[in-house]
């Protein structure tokens, strides 16, 4: 879906760059995601959830606070 979005930049500079911004962050929580979840296959009963810290945050945070402010509930991250 990613990948789909992304080859599909909106015509304003602005936009583009929030969307970028948007697509990175997503990126960063899918690969916090696939890390617990490699952590897990490994050892689970010592696995963490990995949260780096973005934007002062974390992805799934500035995910969900864009698609909030954009009344865009169905882009958050998941609950």
């Amino acid at each position: 879906m990613l990948a789909e979005l992304a080859s599909r930049p909106p015509s304003g500079a602005d936009d583009r760059k929030v969307v970028r911004a948007w697509l990175d962050d997503w990126n960063v929580y899918l690969a916090d995601r696939t890390a617990y979840a490699e952590a897990l296959r490994r050892n689970p009963t010592k696995a963490k959830p990995v949260f780096r810290p973005l934007h002062g945050s974390t992805a799934k945070e500035t995910i969900t606070d864009f698609a909030v402010v954009n009344s865009m509930s169905s882009c958050g991250a998941p609950l």
